[in-house]
């Protein structure tokens, strides 16, 4: 009876909770890193641009903001010139490029996250400075409300309603500035994490992200080859060892020197004794003794005379007795 035991074959790949993970990290991570660039990009320049613009509003209306505007417009525009970096370097694939990046994407995620803050900070310190200016450059406007299926109304704001009015916008702001800058930081640490393992993935040469980027052999062929291909061109053309190969014959070795074994004359031997030699398959020397290369002579004719002389002297003898 068998009584031994057999275990169970290991499970393949890798555990349930890092499957998605091994999967994202066997891609390479450039065209995602190439993405999130341009969109952060982008939006860094967008929001830079507005900060600047504000410069001229507010030291009409709120002085005290005008110090904010160009901090906020400051760090914004670093974060482009981070990002466009980083784009820079996606493109471009060099290592010294995208090690910079991954460091300075690290930067950029504080940087968004102390900007999303002092911008909450703003909003709610400044709170009445900022419904005061609104005020004052929403008077005499007219704005255009929707009510759903019912159509919409025209107003023309005056000194109590465009309050009213600013005092609601700044409500309805005070929750967006809340959400966003949860969202901003996450995002920007998402960010950061991407960058450094695309750096990762680049450092790793077996990784699909070095697929491209590896140095061809000396010995690599072009991808046309002409009509026959590589190692298929036509008998006789070429090597004649590698066409007899493509053909299957033996090939890549040179030929002994030579003719092949029973094509050639073959030179007789006095010390040797005396062979019978098959003649070649082609018939040049047909088959023949060691007599036919002494040009017809018998090599044992000088033997055969003295023994025959030697019986007949001796018969002789016999019958004279």
């Amino acid at each position: 009876m068998n009584t031994r035991f057999t275990r169970a074959p290991p499970p393949q790949g890798g555990p349930p909770a890092y499957a998605m993970v091994t999967r994202v990290y066997r891609r390479s991570l450039r065209p995602v890193v190439l993405a999130v660039s341009l969109v952060s990009a982008a939006w860094a320049l967008v929001w830079g641009i507005s900060m600047f613009r504000d410069i001229s509003i507010d030291k009409q209306h709120a002085a005290k903001l005008e110090v904010f505007d160009i901090v906020l417009g400051s760090l914004y525009m670093t974060c482009f010139v981070v990002e466009l970096l980083g784009l820079a370097a996606a493109l471009m694939r060099k290592l010294p490029l995208i090690r910079i990046y991954a460091f300075l994407s690290l930067g950029v995620a504080l940087i968004v996250i102390a900007t999303e803050l002092l911008r909450v900070i703003i909003h709610f310190v400044f709170k009445n400075t900022l419904i005061n200016e609104c005020s004052d450059l929403a008077q005499g406007k007219t704005i255009t409300t929707r009510f759903g299926i019912w159509g919409t109304t025209t107003e023309t704001l005056d000194g109590e309603t465009a309050e009213e009015f600013c005092r609601n916008a700044w409500n309805h702001d005070s929750w967006s500035e809340i959400g966003w800058f949860i969202v901003s930081s996450i995002l920007s640490l998402l960010f950061a994490s991407l960058a450094f393992s695309y750096y990762r993935q680049m450092l790793d040469p077996t990784s699909v992200a070095n697929t491209s980027r590896t140095v061809p052999p000396q010995n690599y062929q072009p991808s046309y080859a002409g009509g026959y291909g590589f190692g298929n061109a036509p008998y006789g053309s070429g090597n004649p060892a590698e066409s007899n190969a493509n053909f299957g014959g033996a090939g890549g070795y040179a030929p002994p020197a030579g003719p092949p074994p029973g094509f050639g004359p073959t030179q007789y031997d006095a010390s040797k004794l005396p062979d019978y030699e098959r003649g070649g398959y082609s018939g040049f020397d047909g088959d023949r003794k060691d007599d036919d290369l002494k040009g017809g002579e018998d090599p044992f004719a000088d033997f055969e005379g003295q023994r025959n002389a030697e019986a007949h002297t001796n018969t002789n003898t016999a019958q004279h007795s």
